[in-house]
């Protein structure tokens, strides 16, 4: 089986930096922490900021994310089962993909990252449109946490959601908190089942 596997929201939890440094930026310029979205997905959104606070905080406190976020348990001990049942493990992200160009420096960095925390991967996309990566590669099954991306792609293939408080809508698809169930729904021929 070819498998997609998303970065952020699922081989890292990007939820506590996104609400921690997210917070300390506008409590840092005096503003507001009572009116949060905590259960939107884009940090503009969650914290009702325009594009140049968004730009400031991805450039002044998300690299620490980027560089230093740990892996989720067990991530790579089951991506790796995973490669020796046979199947193989494609990355797809958006990182590094923005209308500022300055950002392309994350692909480097992600790669450097998945290489420290030990994540396999046979291919990684650094591409925003997911769709055309699960198409043009043959994606039976995509892990992803994104709600706009879960929507775009369910036609296309499987997919298994990896819970985060932003995606709580998405009710259609499997459901998962741990790599060991992602393992499980896998080896036990679950994929395509609703939960």
């Amino acid at each position: 089986m070819n498998i997609g596997i998303d970065i952020d929201g699922v081989l890292a939890d990007i939820e506590p930096y996104v609400f921690e440094y997210g917070s300390k930026l506008l409590y840092d310029k005096g503003r507001s922490l009572e009116d949060i979205d905590r259960e939107k997905y884009e940090t503009y959104e969650i914290f009702k900021w325009n594009r140049d606070d968004e730009h400031e905080f991805w450039d002044k406190y998300m690299f620490n994310y980027y560089t230093k976020a740990p892996a989720r348990i067990f991530a790579s001990e089951v991506i790796k089962k995973l490669k020796e049942h046979g199947h193989n493990i494609y990355i797809i992200t958006a990182r590094g993909i923005s209308e500022k160009e300055l950002y392309s420096y994350l692909k480097d960095i992600t790669k450097k990252w998945l290489k420290e925390n030990d994540i396999y991967y046979d291919e990684i996309f650094f591409e925003k449109d997911k769709k055309k990566i699960i198409n043009e590669n043959n994606i039976d099954l995509m892990i992803e946490d994104y709600e706009k991306n879960i929507k775009k792609i369910e036609e296309d293939c499987n997919i298994i959601v990896f819970d985060c408080i932003y995606n709580k809508n998405v009710k259609e698809h499997l459901r998962v908190n741990s790599w060991y169930e992602i393992l499980y729904l896998i080896e036990n021929n679950k994929i395509g089942e609703k939960k």
